[in-house]
């Protein structure tokens, strides 16, 4: 099987300005996402790397409950990277890596 694509505007993040550094939200979501899900349901991980511990989750979508995650994050740059699988976490349909420096 060829290495997943990348997941491309399917995943975009979003954060406020003028939060504080060492406490600021960011928003990721997953506009059409489900399209590429076997059943269009399927599971997103997410893992925030920043200047703290990173932080890790891992997300039930299909159309009912799309990707719209929040997450605090520390310091002037945080790195997302996202992989979304099938509901069993056998296929990974697509990846990012999202770079974000503080707003």
């Amino acid at each position: 099987m060829p290495p997943p694509g990348d997941c491309g505007d399917r995943v975009q993040a979003y954060a406020k300005t003028l939060q504080p550094v060492h406490a600021w939200n960011i928003r990721v979501t997953g506009p059409g996402l489900t399209d590429l899900l076997p059943g269009r349901a399927g599971r997103v991980f997410l893992v925030f790397h920043d200047d703290d511990d990173d932080e890790q989750r891992d997300v039930f979508i299909d159309d009912s409950h799309p990707l719209n995650v929040f997450a605090t994050v520390n310091g002037q740059r945080v790195v997302i990277v996202v992989s979304v699988t099938d509901i069993n976490n056998r296929v990974t349909y697509c990846t990012k890596n999202i770079p974000f420096n503080h707003p």
